[in-house]
């Protein structure tokens, strides 16, 4: 069958072409334009052992066959401009090794809380175990996280290369924020999740939540020219205590917290005392010197014997509450006579104050 057109209806046929042609130009305009928002930092990759968030772009990625990380093991106390490194309650577990650093921006209605949660079920999954979270911190509540992510701000400890901007985490909102520290074998892992519930240019920040995920491999305690820092063990932790214990002989139990001028524990020991109980019942050999630490604060004697005190309530709740046989422990104190820190700061004088066990 055959059809004319009259000259209206040719007319109308080529302005109809004509706007499919400019449709399909802008179409194509806009796909070429589009992906280099999603687009992977340049030279970025994904590590073997990092399960990537659904949806994400890799928009920061740096790596070194050798570094360092402070790893988070206490609660976070404030940030000390002049070092540009965050202060936590109890030394930092400083690893040095094989870094990776990635950081994965996930647009929409993501949350840090949910980008935080699929990252350690995915560690947990290859058993990796945790040293510190902040959601079991009673001191980590909203409002004490000020300049904790500082150190993402250009030109300090955190910022990496990336293609969007190091504000995508020093300006977010510390109320969004999920951080913790988890450890298998000899791999340490530093997570720490942020929520940006809007766009916003000026920081190149998305609508969404990002999540900066740091890695040390083949790990090394760092060591000052006289001694050793004390590894950090938190709550649940019996293998970090096989591993600290077995490597450098002592080891310091974060959580472990006491009363000021008393030896009444804090809440929150409870946990830390039943993993110190599960390694022991696995090392059936080992005996254990607890040792007690105090900052400089008052007279020496005085601080001696406090915390000789606060040494024995730990070997006392071992055994009364964790059937450890007293024969296997031993309570003794320092005083500030072993200090991690400078006494003159309040952050100084949090981290002296410890209780370390050390292997016979």
């Amino acid at each position: 069958m055959f059809f004319s057109l009259n000259s209206r209806q040719k007319v109308e046929c080529m302005r109809t072409g004509l706007f499919a042609r400019w449709s399909l130009l802008l179409v194509l305009a806009l796909s070429l334009l589009t992906p280099a928002s999603a687009q992977d930092v340049a030279g970025g990759r994904d590590h073997p052992l990092i399960h990537r968030p659904a949806g994400s772009t890799l928009v920061g990625y740096a790596q070194a066959a050798q570094g360092s990380i402070d790893f988070q093991a206490s609660s976070y106390t404030g940030f000390n401009l002049e070092t540009g490194r965050r202060q936590y309650a109890e030394q930092p577990l400083t690893l040095d090794g094989r870094v990776t650093r990635l950081w994965y921006e996930v647009p929409g209605k993501a949350t840090a809380s949910q980008l935080y949660e699929s990252q350690v079920r995915a560690l947990a999954a290859q058993g990796f175990k945790t040293l510190y979270d902040s959601a079991q911190d009673s001191g980590a509540a909203a409002g004490k996280w000020v300049n904790f992510l500082a150190s993402f701000a250009p030109g300090k400890r955190d910022a990496i290369a990336n293609n969007r901007s190091p504000q995508i985490f020093s300006a977010a909102r510390p109320a969004s924020l999920r951080t913790g520290t988890f450890q298998q074998d000899n791999t340490t892992v530093r997570l720490v999740a942020v929520d940006w519930p809007k766009a916003d240019d000026g920081a190149k920040a998305r609508q969404g939540a990002y999540i900066a995920i740091d890695i040390v491999e083949a790990r090394v305690l760092r060591e000052t020219p006289a001694v050793r820092a004390p590894a950090v063990v938190a709550a649940h932790t019996d293998d970090a205590l096989t591993h600290a214990l077995s490597v450098t002989g002592h080891v310091q139990l974060s959580g472990v917290h006491f009363v000021s001028g008393s030896a009444e524990f804090e809440q929150g020991a409870r946990p830390v005392l039943a993993g110190v109980a599960q390694y022991l019942q696995a090392q059936p050999d080992v005996r254990l010197y607890v040792v007690g630490h105090t900052d400089a604060s008052g007279e020496l004697e005085g601080n001696l014997e406090l915390s000789r005190e606060r040494a024995q309530a730990v070997v006392d709740a071992l055994v009364r509450d964790f059937g450890v046989a007293p024969g296997r422990l031993s309570a003794h104190g320092v005083g500030p006579l072993a200090p991690w820190a400078d006494n003159q700061s309040s952050a100084g004088r949090a981290r002296n104050r410890r209780v370390e066990l050390v292997r016979h």
